[in-house]
């Protein structure tokens, strides 16, 4: 065999490139022979393999994988999440109102089961057209077994933006029918509007007039201003509530604790202290930057300038991802009921007011989850570099968020069946991004990994804050529980501690969450795959885990459950009556519930549990008392007259950064030294958590005569109850706190 020149190899590259180019470029028809040429020019099929998913993608018969539908139109494939604007496209060029969401999840849906029974396999849409006669939508089937044509009416519905512009100029006349033409063929090449532009405005009337088109524009663009209105209103009450919650409250344990951490950083370059307590990076990066260079004297005012930037950069992101996840997916108005639910409910507005870290990951994971989504959809280079952004964002916002890595598995295995090594691959660059970007945060610092066997190791900082999390875990945490006490917790804690703490609409949509998560589904899109494999993973994780401190730690589980339930209401019920009525009472039962505590959001219980009032009785820590209650403590003393208090108090802010004046009841020696007139003790103390001996065991029978907030009571030692209290108390020696 005659040995080949480097002209030769030349020739045969150009010509297996043109090949591959023409491949990509020739229609279903061609591609075989086209295929045929590039093998006969010894091109390896590993090769095209690897270069060419389309190749692939064309040369096959397009798969339905769980109902994930795949459309052709002008026979380039197109993902099911695109389906709505294809179809309104479609409606626009023919001069037909566009079509809405519930008719395009019929159709899916439709399509889906009928793809299925034909060819579980290989069932695809061939096409979708607007051909099926006046006010329908033909879909055609294609599959193995044949192909078949279905056909769905089209609601009356009307497009904001461009096309309902073009509709109400050529009411007016004022169109002809070469720029209608243009603006259809524009339409169709890519001026396509996002689904969030679309609202559903439902017209009467099976084709509309001159007049019809005129108040359709008139009145999308009414709700789309309507719209527009009511995310500017929840985003206010966001800060509303928040503000006034962290207006009024004292720094809690974790908030006083990132200060100094953050003080040893930004002051003394030492980054050991993030890992050492296992804290993430990003909250002290985002929250503490410029309080850390606050004189330790200003307390409140770094206290005050941390929680303003957590308001603004976690809580209200929080909503605003919620808010578009749920337009992209139904429309605006479902978006805006599923956001005004997140923000009021108590749990969310009580750790948004608060610059820790649960409101932030919680934010940060939806928006990887919803990056995610996007991805699996359009898997296309921004989308990865969106994905592997979100979810170093989240990771570094709280180490729990690590199980995002397992959501990001099944999901992407599940849809890329065929492409295992490749999700792999992406897997393992979204996991060196993460690593790197936190590491990065941490100053590329080297620490001793506080971990068993490995304790003299030099390993990343972000390494040694994990082991610690997994040793913590290991090891337990004092827990509280309706009267009992736990060093390691229960399995049945944070079901418990949810049924007490969230309000009637999120208890009832957690229930169904759980119930839509755990029952078979084939025919939903990704981003439900998404939110199902989100809530039961987090959900699972709850049950098994150690520390079982509050349900900050599965805060996510509120969003999802209301992402997971607007969805199916949306989709189950065609009435919109009912949609929108379930929307109202659920709105409404929401705000009296978050109004009722305003601005003790964090102390919140339901009307089952007796409500705050009664929520000493279930839960500790920062459920009820965090040492959130000095200022209220102040207006308490005030009120009733108190001259010398003892204070027993759960928290470390400085009592006179809050113009708090007692003496703090450290032992019980000091029962017989001075004669006090009123003694003030936090509910976590009272349930004795974190003290050895159970001192104030006494005092549970006794009446608190008032109380500061929801967390401190106040008991006046003019009360012969109290005195006994007080003597037993003392009796009860020595204790100790135990609060880590």
């Amino acid at each position: 065999m005659a040995a080949r020149t480097p002209l030769a190899r030349h020739r045969r590259g150009r010509l297996c490139r043109r090949a591959r180019q023409g491949i990509r470029r020739r229609s279903h028809r061609h591609l075989w022979s086209r295929v045929g040429a590039s093998r006969r020019l010894a091109c390896s099929a590993a090769r095209l393999r690897d270069r060419g998913r389309r190749v692939r993608d064309l040369g096959r018969r397009p798969r339905v994988p769980d109902g994930a539908l795949r459309v052709q139109l002008r026979r380039q494939p197109i993902d099911a999440p695109r389906l709505r604007r294809l179809l309104v496209v479609l409606a626009d060029a023919r001069e037909r109102p566009a079509i809405g969401v519930r008719a395009v999840r019929r159709i899916r849906r439709a399509v889906s089961a009928r793809a299925r029974r034909l060819a579980p396999r290989d069932g695809c849409a061939q096409g979708i057209d607007d051909r099926g006669g006046a006010g329908r939508v033909r879909v055609r089937v294609r599959a193995a077994a044949g192909s078949r044509a279905l056909e769905f009416p089209l609601p009356r519905l009307a497009a904001r933006g461009a096309g309902a512009r073009a509709r109400r100029r050529r009411a007016r006349g004022t169109v002809s029918d070469d720029v209608r033409a243009g603006e259809s063929a524009h339409r169709i090449a890519g001026g396509i509007p996002s689904a969030g532009e679309i609202p559903a405005c439902h017209l009467a009337g099976d084709r509309a007039g001159d007049g019809d088109a005129e108040r359709a524009a008139a009145t999308c663009e009414a709700s789309g201003r309507m719209t527009r209105a009511a995310l500017i209103v929840i985003v206010a009450i966001v800060v509303v509530e928040a503000g006034w919650s962290a207006a009024t409250t004292s720094a809690v344990l974790d908030e006083v604790t990132y200060l100094d951490v953050s003080r040893a950083l930004y002051l003394h370059g030492d980054a050991s202290r993030l890992s050492a307590l296992g804290i993430a990076p990003l909250p002290i990066v985002l929250w503490y930057g410029l309080p850390a260079l606050v004189a330790p004297e200003q307390f409140t005012k770094a206290i005050a300038l941390a929680r303003s930037a957590a308001i603004a950069l976690a809580a209200v992101p929080l909503v605003l991802v919620v808010y578009y996840w749920l337009a992209m997916e139904i429309d605006a108005r479902a978006g805006a009921v599923g956001a005004a639910l997140v923000a009021l409910s108590p749990n969310v507005v009580a750790h948004g007011a608060l610059a820790t870290t649960d409101v932030l990951a919680t934010g940060c994971s939806l928006a990887a989850l919803a990056a995610l989504a996007q991805y699996v959809d359009r898997p296309t280079r921004p989308t990865f570099a969106l994905l592997a952004g979100t979810t170093s964002l989240a990771v570094a916002s709280k180490y729990s968020a690590l199980a995002l890595f397992i959501i990001v598995a099944v999901v992407m295995f599940t849809r890329f069946r065929s492409r295992i090594r490749g999700a792999c691959a992406a897997i393992g660059v979204i996991a060196a991004t993460t690593f790197v970007f936190v590491w990065a945060l941490h100053r590329f610092a080297l620490v001793p990994a506080a971990f068993p066997y490995i304790e003299h190791v030099n390993v990343p900082a972000p390494v040694a804050g994990v082991l610690f999390q997994l040793k913590h875990q290991r090891e337990g945490h004092p827990s509280f529980l309706m009267g009992m006490h736990s060093g390691t917790g229960w399995w049945y804690f944070i079901p418990a501690a949810l049924s007490v703490k969230s309000t009637p609409v999120e208890l009832v949509a957690l229930v169904a969450a759980t119930v839509i998560s755990l029952l078979p589904r084939r025919d939903g899109t990704t981003s439900d795959l998404v939110w199902r494999a989100a809530f039961i993973l987090f959900g699972a994780l709850a049950l098994v885990g150690r520390v079982d401190i509050g349900i900050r730690y599965v805060l996510i589980l509120i969003p999802l459950a209301v992402l997971l339930v607007t969805t199916w209401v949306c989709g189950t019920f065609a009435r919109p009556r009912i949609v929108v009525a379930a929307s109202a009472i659920a709105l409404a039962i929401q705000s009296v519930n978050a109004a009722s505590v305003a601005p003790h959001y964090l102390s919140y219980f339901n009307t089952l549990a007796g409500g705050p009032a009664n929520g000493f009785r279930y839960l500790a820590d920062s459920n009820v008392d965090w040492g959130q209650d000095l200022p209220a403590l102040r207006a308490a003393f005030e009120r009733v007259g108190a001259r010398r208090p003892l204070l027993s108090y759960f928290g470390s802010a400085p009592l006179n950064a809050y113009g708090v004046t007692a003496d703090p009841w450290l032992s019980g020696d000091q029962a017989e030294l001075q004669p006090w007139d009123w003694v003030a003790i936090s509910v976590t103390n009272l349930n004795g958590v974190y003290l050895s001996g159970d001192p104030f065991a006494p005092f549970r029978p006794v009446e608190p005569s008032t109380r500061a907030g929801y967390s401190i009571f106040l008991y006046s030692t003019a009360r012969a109850d109290v005195q006994r209290a007080i003597a037993d108390a003392s009796v009860r020696l020595p204790w100790s706190t135990g609060i880590r």
